[in-house]
């Protein structure tokens, strides 16, 4: 029976409901998916789970694939990069081993082990120290670590030999060693770059058909990296054995997580139902993209042997995943997509600086959107490079708007827009809109910068201002009124009054104030809501500012 330890839920039950949520509107009966749950889980419970806590992803991978495990009787059941993601995961796996690092960001190794043995103290822990690290590993020592393990003398027989001894230590656990590989250990070893250590016997006994494909998403680039990867696990299983039971005949498939970001899927088939096998995998990612909208997978062509999926994974996986960027639509892409030209058109960013140089924004901008246009089509470069580089031209745009125009204070919040318009650009498209949208602002700025006072727009806006000085007038609300740019207006402002537009309108409120006050007809209380100001010793202080007295000496003045 698989124990839950206090109010945390236990895998079983975790994955009891993501499957019935899956189920939901599917045919199969709970008394089927209980079966399916259970047996997974038996397989993985009936071995020593082990979770990995080391912050250098190489080391982790590097330790996951040094030893067979699951021939030697152990799973890999989890991998942090710190204490708190470890505790997180010992909640959720219950291991029997946790092998940690030391120092660790966000959590260091040393306050996870406290933690981790009072939470749980039937977990084994063998410690990762490097030399220098021998005085927290005595501190480790004292906390109930059972042994510990030094990096740089880290070798196959020593963590297998320390790993093995530590299970001994654990009442109830038998670890049997298996006498063949599976295919998930074969695959994982295969990407990982191990496949030297797999006998071709082995690899000849458990793939008999003669033609493999390599499919894939990578959850953190096409979601966040604060997207879950075992929910997206759990559907892609669920609908691998929805299409592909029914070809059990000419295929069997294996799914892996060869990292904390990844998905794969490997499928072995007859030659013959290539066709059958496609259609079977489009139904899978379509099923999934339904689900989870904006997923996408990566599917490449057939090879005819296994060890071929290892350079297909290392050289060109992400390059097609990346692919994404430019088909968002798409919920799988194959390697026909894979963007082979390297590009025609050259930016001349001397040319570019020059017209900047010269305040020629209309040509500059010019140059900058054919550039990227022409790139974006061609898909020369990928999203970090092509993002990059508007983020630099449109960076140096914005710093000669500022060495022209340093009075305009509305350029740090409009630099802010421009680089998180173009760093959640989700697609290419996108990313030229918000090119678009950045290049008009700065041209229009730029003109409106030396735009002429008796312009017929600015002077019907100044009329404006005149007569709705006591409403509560702001630049947006003068901005959509007149649908005119909120930037530009701004930048006329900066270029035209010494303190900008609230310098301007406190200007306009003013001077009605001093004209009702000559009158001496309406109380000074009232005067100030009568010229746009709602509270009383804002209106006296910004009077005084302007006059030099207040509204009060202001009246006995003009008496």
């Amino acid at each position: 029976m698989v124990k839950s330890t206090g109010d945390q839920w236990s895998p079983l039950h975790k994955q009891f409901i993501e499957l019935m949520l899956i189920n939901a509107n599917q045919t199969e009966t709970i008394h089927q998916i209980c079966i399916r749950i259970y047996q997974k889980e038996c397989e993985s419970f009936m071995k020593c789970r082990i979770l990995i806590v080391e912050d250098e992803y190489l080391l982790r991978q590097g330790i996951k694939n040094l030893v067979d495990w699951e021939k030697e009787g152990f799973i890999v059941a989890g991998e942090a990069s710190n204490g708190a993601e470890a505790l997180e995961q010992a909640a959720l796996l219950n291991p029997h081993i946790v092998i940690t690092d030391i120092v660790m960001p966000v959590m260091n190794g040393i306050d996870f082990i406290s933690v981790i043995k009072e939470r749980y103290p039937d977990i084994e822990i063998i410690v990762l120290s490097s030399y220098s690290d021998f005085d927290y590993v005595r501190t480790a020592m004292k906390n109930g670590v059972n042994d510990y393990l030094l990096k740089p003398a880290l070798n196959p027989e020593i963590l297998l030999e320390t790993v093995k001894k530590a299970a001994a230590d654990i009442d109830g656990l038998d670890v049997t060693a298996d006498s063949e590989y599976s295919c998930e250990i074969a695959v994982r070893k295969i990407l990982s770059g191990f496949q030297s250590e797999i006998p071709d016997s082995e690899i000849s006994r458990l793939f008999i058909y003669d033609r493999f494909i390599i499919a894939g998403t990578d959850i953190s680039y096409i979601f966040g990296s604060d997207e879950p990867v075992r929910k997206h696990e759990t559907i892609l299983n669920e609908m691998m054995k929805k299409y592909f039971d029914n070809l059990s005949f000419c295929s069997k498939y294996v799914c892996v997580n060869p990292d904390s970001k990844s998905l794969v899927i490997v499928v072995n088939f007859k030659k013959a139902f290539l066709s059958d096998i496609e259609n079977a995998l489009k139904r899978v990612f379509s099923e999934i993209s339904k689900k989870y909208k904006g997923s996408c997978y990566a599917v490449f062509r057939p090879v005819h042997r296994i060890y071929k999926i290892r350079e297909l994974y290392s050289k060109h996986f992400r390059l097609l995943i990346e692919q994404h960027f430019y088909f968002p639509e798409r919920y799988f892409i194959t390697s026909d997509y894979l963007a082979g030209n390297t590009g025609s058109l050259k930016f001349n960013f001397a040319n570019f600086q020059s017209s900047l140089d010269m305040m020629c924004f209309d040509e500059a901008s010019e140059m900058l959107s054919d550039y990227v246009r022409i790139t974006l089509a061609e898909r020369s470069m990928n999203e970090f490079e092509i993002k990059s580089f508007v983020q630099n031209a449109v960076y140096n745009m914005i710093m000669r708007i500022e060495e022209s125009e340093s009075k305009n204070e509305n350029l740090i919040s409009f630099k802010q827009e421009c680089f998180i318009r173009i760093s959640d650009a989700k697609s290419a498209d996108k990313l030229f809109e918000a090119l678009k949208f950045i290049l008009e602002n700065c041209c229009q700025m730029v003109f409106a910068n030396s735009i002429s006072a008796n312009s017929k727009t600015i002077n019907k806006i100044l009329d404006y201002i005149n007569v709705h000085y006591n409403e509560p007038l702001t630049l947006k609300t003068l901005a959509d009124t007149f649908n005119f740019n909120y930037y530009y207006l701004s930048s006329y402002f900066a270029s035209h009054c010494s303190e900008g537009f609230s310098a301007y309108l406190n200007k306009v409120r003013i001077n009605k104030a001093c004209e009702l006050l000559r009158k001496g007809i309406m109380p000074i209380s009232e005067i100030c809501g009568a010229v746009g100001y709602t509270d009383h010793s804002y209106f006296t202080k910004v009077f005084k500012k302007f006059t030099g007295v207040t509204p009060k000496q202001f009246r006995s003045g003009s008496a």
